[in-house]
């Protein structure tokens, strides 16, 4: 690229624009650092308890402060503030971010604020040295927290090192590193929860929305390894408890001992990704929403994520993430959702409902999800699968319908409603999907000017073709809005059979229902019940004598109603009627949101998580730390913004308009309008 003369030199140098004192590009490498900075990030550390938990912790692992050795320059609590501070300035979070701070952006009483002193002659004054320093301090903080200690980051392992690595890992030490993790990482999170404002937080009814969302590493994976240890051991409970419910045993391939699989051939000596611990993430669209099928492979890590959500619109509270599980994609997500939710589940605040999409209502095994959030007082909210309608639990005599108990004398075509509209809407889908099919097809057939007479028959073919289906889709679509009209009629009708709640649910979970057709608020009539007494004959349904069970069980016998434990059902069971106004407030509004704020996370404008190269430290542990001090940081950016936006003033709302509305009547008017004497000319 050429240049003018001026532009290299004398009085119109571009270098003046340099000149300028304060004025950067927007790279915050350079621009000091305060003391307010420091304060913040320093409370933010301290408060959480990592520093009391790192020192527990190592007492545990037999650690003795009391013995010799040169003590380091930087403490635990250096590198957490270093880091705490570039995650709230949105930096890169590694030790060369952090050396720059010490060294060039920390003002002197930033330094002071921080407790260091580079005047002391004890203190290493290069680059080099300062950064060796706290990349041993990061990885002290590491070592104590790490489920994988055994792996090394400086180089990649083979399929035959990697194999034996996995092959001699303790699962028990993994475990317990786990576990240290999880704590560690979320008190962190928690701790920018608690920051909230109290008046703010009482506006929290406690509905918790869960999701997972995928956190990539580098691009480079391992491609036909098989299971580590933990997951082999994962699997063995899962088969034992398909056994123990005499279910099914899952089948597939017989894996062998790692150490025996890769120790020969040509494969052993090929290198593994140098993240080893990720896994691969895979999400496949239907052919109905990615016509041309498209399919997402990454190298990742699932983190799941619990927010603050609000069960319907305009939350008075800003929506924080409460906590983080991390693992493999698709290795335990309910198991790390509940690890997200141990924070919220450990503290003393109202229970409200908990939202997820159908990973973990209704596919998760209750004893993973329902039963312990139940049991803690949360209400399950969720969509329901094509194959969890109807009748899909009993308990002394009641039936579990679509996620509610109802009475077993409900009308068969009430139970199936929501089974013959899902026939209905798949019959739709197949016909979008086939004349989706046949348009990409005619285009690929339209012949060219001269083409030949078969060409052009099978053109005209395929036009025939796609009218048909197109005649197809429209005949469907219109069946489907017949049965959809009828499906909201059922589906408000049978709401006269549900139990009803006797009294909240209990500290256990259990909860009492009486039969629809007791008490004063009785919705239907049952030759099995006594006439309920101030009831209105004329608002109750009759049950009819068909429809009764063959064998009543206690829900139609006993006078005060049934007792419901909380594992019956638990995972098809849910607090709230499916598809009702109710439910579709409760569900939809926090599902959006949370959609909304796993974007706004992975965004650049935001929090950046999907941004590898602002957390480009290797291993689990790391990972999960500077994921912790990201979300941590989000969340008091939350707070902050929420909080200025309180401070504005609120803009008025215009006056609604009213048109007005004529009422008069000709006929109706008894005043003579006829001209009176002397009257003035009526206006043209």
């Amino acid at each position: 690229m050429t240049t003018t003369g001026a532009s290299m030199g004398g009085e119109g140098n571009l270098s003046r624009l340099f000149d300028v004192p304060g004025v950067h590009s927007g790279d915050r490498r350079f621009v000091p650092v305060h003391a307010p900075q420091v304060e913040r990030a320093a409370l933010w550390v301290r408060a959480s308890g990592v520093l009391e938990k790192l020192a527990q912790w190592r007492a545990e692992d037999g650690y003795d402060p009391t013995k010799g050795g040169r003590p380091s320059q930087f403490t635990d609590e250096h590198a957490l503030v270093l880091l705490a501070v570039l995650a709230l300035e949105g930096q890169e979070l590694t030790a060369v971010r952090a050396r720059d701070l010490v060294l060039t952006r920390l003002t002197d009483a930033g330094l002071e604020a921080l407790n260091v002193d580079l005047n002391d002659h004890r203190w290493v004054k290069g680059e080099r040295g300062v950064y060796l320093r706290l990349w041993r301090t990061v990885r002290r903080v590491l070592d104590v927290i790490d489920p994988h200690p055994d792996e090394q980051h400086h180089s990649r392992y083979t399929y035959r090192e990697y194999a034996t690595l996995l092959s001699k890992r303790d699962t028990d030490l993994e475990e317990c590193r786990r576990q240290r993790l999880a704590e560690f990482t979320n008190a962190l999170i928690w701790t920018t929860v608690e920051a909230l404002p109290e008046r703010v937080l009482k506006n929290w009814d406690g509905t918790i929305a869960v999701d997972g969302t995928h956190v990539p590493l580098v691009k480079k994976g391992i491609t036909g390894f098989g299971p580590d240890n933990r997951q082999a051991t994962i699997e063995a409970a899962r088969v034992e408890h398909a056994r123990k419910n005499r279910k099914k045993v899952p089948t597939g391939s017989d894996w062998k001992p790692l150490a025996e699989r890769w120790q020969e051939g040509p494969r052993s000596e090929r290198k593994v990704s140098s993240e080893p611990y990720g896994g691969w993430y895979t999400r496949t669209h239907e052919e109905i929403d990615k016509p041309d099928g498209h399919r997402d492979t990454k190298w990742a890590l699932d983190a799941q994520l619990a927010f603050m959500a609000h069960p319907g619109p305009d939350p008075q509270f800003p929506h924080l993430v409460l906590g983080m599980g991390l693992d493999k994609p698709a290795r335990q997500p309910r198991q790390s959702a509940m690890t997200a939710l141990a924070n919220v589940m450990s503290h003393d605040l109202p229970r409200g409902y908990v939202v997820g999409d159908r990973d973990y209502y209704p596919h998760a095994q209750a004893e993973d999800w329902a039963i312990p959030l139940r049991s803690a007082g949360y209400k399950i909210v969720g969509d329901l699968r094509r194959d969890t309608h109807g009748v899909m639990g009993h308990f002394a005599g009641a039936e579990l319908v679509d996620g509610n108990w109802y009475c077993p004398a409900m009308p068969i075509l009430h139970k199936n409603a929501t089974v013959d509209y899902h026939a209905a809407q798949g019959k739709v889908a197949k016909a979008i999907t086939n004349r989706q099919r046949l348009t990409r097809a005619i285009k690929d057939l339209q012949p060219a000017s001269g083409a030949s007479e078969e060409k052009q028959a099978a053109y005209r073919g395929a036009q025939v073709n796609l009218r048909r289906a197109e005649r197809e889709e429209a005949k469907a679509k219109e069946e489907f809005a017949r049965v959809e009209a009828r499906w909201k009629e059922l589906l408000e009708y049978r709401q006269r059979f549900l139990l009803r709640p006797r009294e909240a649910p209990r500290d256990n979970g259990s909860q009492a229902f009486k039969c629809p057709a007791s008490g004063a608020g009785a919705t239907v009539s049952c030759p099995l019940k006594k006439e309920p007494s101030r009831t209105s004959k004329g608002t109750r349904t009759p049950i009819q004598k068909g429809n009764l069970p063959k064998h009543p069980g206690k829900v139609c016998t006993n006078s005060s109603g049934i007792t419901i434990p909380v594992e019956e059902s638990a995972k098809y069971a849910q607090s709230l009627v499916w598809q009702s106004d109710e439910w579709k407030r409760a569900y939809a509004y926090p599902r959006s949101m949370n959609e909304a704020r796993n974007g706004w996370l992975k965004n650049v404008q935001g929090g950046s998580i999907a941004d590898h190269a602002r957390r480009p430290m290797r291993g689990l542990a790391a990972q999960s730390l500077l994921l912790a001090l990201m979300l941590g940081a989000e969340n008091i950016r939350a707070i902050e913004v929420y909080l200025r936006d309180e401070d504005k003033p609120k803009k008025p709302r215009p006056p609604k308009v009213v048109t007005p509305v004529v009422t008069w009547d000709s006929e109706e008017d008894d005043y003579d309008w006829a001209d009176a004497p002397n009257a003035p000319p009526v206006a043209a």
